[in-house]
């Protein structure tokens, strides 16, 4: 598990905010402001700003990085302490939510199940939505809640595990809703999703498992909608 009382301090703090709010900006501009009749695109407005901001952010979260910044495990770049744990609990956080979808037959966010949205769903949406949401929101809530409301008591206090429960449940629902917000035909079955992906990303600090966790819960719901 990620050590995440050691990436906990104003300099990280502030950067990640800063990525953070940068991100919601644009995502705001991307999903919901009426900028589409201003930039035709053949693959569709919302795609095209959403590849503009992935391509913006992977260049300034490297920047970051290579001038001392930032540190890669902060948003999820690594492998965790464990690549086979790592795999092993993405393909589990993928299968689970979606076994329990099925089970209280809850609706899925479908498309036309041709072979660009398959690969968008399986491989682009994955990755930018896993980048921006575990590696920059549910990062950015993780470390306020560290920041802002328990440092002290985790210093002072022998609960640790309680806090850190406490500040996973913020940044999960704090997560959840944002993910939520542009997943609004099927909000019953992306908060059970979202809630694992923030799980597994939480245990291991690797963005691998929620993209491998995002993409095999894709895949299930298309072959499901065939």
């Amino acid at each position: 598990m990620i050590k995440w009382e050691e990436i906990i301090n104003k300099f990280h703090f502030s950067n990640i905010s800063f990525l953070s709010l940068l991100c919601l900006l644009l995502l705001f501009t991307a999903l919901w402001l009426p900028f589409k009749y201003l930039i035709p695109s053949p693959i569709g407005y919302r795609e095209t700003m959403l590849l503009l901001t992935l391509l913006l952010f992977f260049p300034l979260s490297y920047f970051f990085i290579k001038k001392g910044l930032l540190e890669k495990k902060v948003i999820g770049f690594t492998l965790g302490n464990s690549p086979l744990f790592t795999i092993i609990s993405g393909v589990i956080a993928g299968i689970l939510p979606y076994l329990i979808c099925v089970l209280l037959k809850y609706p899925y966010a479908g498309g036309n199940n041709n072979l660009y949205d398959t690969l968008t769903s399986t491989v682009y949406a994955p990755v930018w939505e896993e980048f921006y949401f575990r590696g920059l929101f549910f990062t950015f809530f993780i470390l306020a809640s560290y920041k802002i409301f328990f440092k002290k008591a985790i210093e002072n206090s022998k609960s640790y595990w309680v806090l850190v429960i406490f500040s996973l449940i913020i940044g999960i629902m704090a997560t959840t809703i944002f993910f939520t917000l542009i997943h609004t035909d099927a909000t019953k079955s992306i908060f059970f999703a979202s809630i694992s992906y923030n799980i597994v990303y939480f245990l291991n600090g690797s963005l691998i498992s929620p993209i491998i966790a995002h993409s095999i819960y894709n895949l299930l719901v298309i072959l499901r909608l065939l």
